[in-house]
């Protein structure tokens, strides 16, 4: 798989650093092909579609991190939707560290400065007809609802799109200023994108918003990952791998995974594929600690991030799927392993309910309980035939609900709901 930058006119990736020559001055800036930079936001269009027929939508965060779920999801969502609408991807790119995302400190408040001046420059250089921006838990929620707030003072339809499993949580635990501020600012949105009927619901229920305004848009797969996965042969001989991707976090239920681990008997050549970054400081290293307690370590291996050619590898050698998660909304992960025909095993938290069914696709374990996990991956492990079939009923889910081509229709059309008609005049 071609590393991640802007998208090319197949709508698979090509480097960014192929297309982009940056001058000194921030506002001088050089390219090829389909690719135009402003400072702060990355213009993302096809010369074969005229641009004055489209609606210009401004789309953010786009990260540059394949491990940053929520920006990856607007890069696909921007190549599903590629000559409906013209994207600008509003780049907020954050260094690593031990400053927790989404925390109020110092450093974060630098952050979202800096991302609220290329937001705004982004808004004045552009015109959007459409401000398009992820609200997640935490402050970073405030920062969305402002950046979209902004939009709307530019003449922009506004659609905030709500990611993140404990969002309701967040929203109830939060005082009664707060949450009438935010409450306002959220209402005032033209729509607002959910990615279940569950969380439609509960959304209607507790935020007040109508449910006209309220639209249910799943999570793409990336292009590139949902073409080569589709192929995968379900059955092949597999390397009898349980693959755990993105799960190094406590939420997403990492330990519960290697205590199943050191349940299961020690025959058999399975293994453990733990994937993904670090969620929270030094969780990599409690562990290992864990793995050597237990003397795993020809059991249960660490890979770090994986991309590209790698994951793809990973997904086609792989016999079971695990995500035994806490808490979650829309993981793609589940997506890519149902594209890629492996049997899944999650827990039924979030959308997984509404597109998995428990024996029939996958199979639920409860959250924090690694004896259902182990005894799970021991029956798949031991069952070729129930994991092929689970792996089978998977993959026709995704290809009748889950594709890209259903999901691009579902945000097009909440775009031509807030934008029925396209003036790409200037504005004043």
């Amino acid at each position: 798989m071609a590393t991640r930058g802007h998208l090319a006119k197949d709508g698979t990736s090509e480097p960014m650093n192929s297309a982009v020559r940056v001058r000194k001055h921030p506002n001088r800036l050089r390219c090829r092909n389909r690719l135009r930079r402003r400072k702060g936001c990355v213009l993302l269009n096809n010369p074969d579609y005229p641009m004055s027929q489209l609606g210009k939508v401004f789309i953010g965060p786009i990260t540059r991190d394949p491990s940053e779920s929520v920006g990856s999801v607007n890069e696909a969502l921007i190549a599903a939707l590629e000559g409906q609408f013209q994207f600008t991807g509003h780049v907020a790119t954050r260094k690593t560290g031990n400053v927790e995302p989404g925390k109020l400190s110092p450093s974060n408040g630098l952050i979202m400065l800096r991302h609220g001046v290329s937001w705004f420059l982004g808004l004045v250089a552009r015109r959007p007809n459409i401000a398009h921006y992820a609200i997640t838990s935490r402050w970073n929620m405030e920062k969305s609802l402002a950046f979209l707030q902004l939009g709307r003072l530019f003449g922009a339809k506004t659609v905030g799109h709500l990611h993140g499993g404990g969002f309701i949580e967040h929203w109830q635990g939060l005082g009664v200023r707060r949450r009438a501020v935010a409450g306002r600012m959220l209402r005032s949105l033209d729509a607002l994108v959910v990615l279940s009927e569950a969380w439609k619901e509960r959304v209607v229920q507790h935020l007040g918003l109508l449910p006209e305004q309220v639209h249910v848009v799943y999570n793409p797969v990336d292009k590139t990952f949902e073409n080569a996965a589709l192929n995968f042969e379900i059955g092949h001989p597999d390397d009898g791998s349980i693959l755990c991707f993105g799960v190094m976090g406590r939420q997403k239920g990492l330990f519960e995974i290697l205590e199943a681990a050191s349940r299961l008997p020690r025959q058999g050549a399975w293994k453990f594929l733990l994937v993904g970054p670090d969620r929270e400081p030094g969780i990599s290293e409690d562990a290992r600690n864990f793995i050597a307690a237990h003397h795993m370590e020809d059991r249960v291996k660490l890979l770090g991030p994986v991309h590209g050619e790698r994951k793809l590898a990973l997904f086609n050698s792989a016999a079971i799927f695990l995500l035994p998660s806490h808490v979650e909304n829309f993981p793609v992960t589940v997506l890519e392993a149902m594209a890629a025909g492996l049997a899944v095993i999650a827990t039924p938290v979030g959308a997984i309910p509404e597109f998995l069914v428990n024996g029939q696709s996958g199979l639920f374990v409860a959250r924090e309980a690694p004896d259902q996990i182990a005894a799970a991956v021991g029956q798949l492990l031991g069952d070729a035939a129930m994991r092929n079939r689970l792996a089978t009923q998977a993959r026709q889910t995704f290809v009748s609900r889950l594709n890209r081509e259903h999901i691009s229709q579902q945000l097009a059309a909440v775009y031509h709901a807030v934008l029925p008609v396209v003036n790409d005049s200037p504005r004043a």
